[in-house]
């Protein structure tokens, strides 16, 4: 049986979604994560609700518009759509 030890400055650390096992930012390269204060700080339920507003709002515009930012920056696809069917 491993045992593991657990630093305990990890504990203290806000749940964030960039925030590594290590207690780093895959974010930006800094050497200690910067909590809720960071501008860059988002917790898992907050980066699912961004998520959900980028499809409904992509999803609300017109299929032409749709389809032209599909094919500017997505390669042709509409992975919003694919958002809101996951729902």
């Amino acid at each position: 049986m491993k045992i593991v030890k657990i630093d305990d400055n990890l504990l203290h650390l806000p749940d964030c979604l960039y925030l590594t096992e290590r207690g780093k930012c895959e974010k930006l390269s800094i050497e200690d994560c910067q909590g809720e204060k960071c501008s860059f700080f988002q917790t898992p339920t907050e980066n699912a609700l961004q998520k959900q507003r980028w499809a409904e709002q992509l999803s609300s515009l017109d299929d032409c518009l749709q389809k032209k930012i599909a094919k500017k920056y997505y390669a042709g696809s509409m992975p919003w759509k694919e958002e809101a069917q996951n729902r």
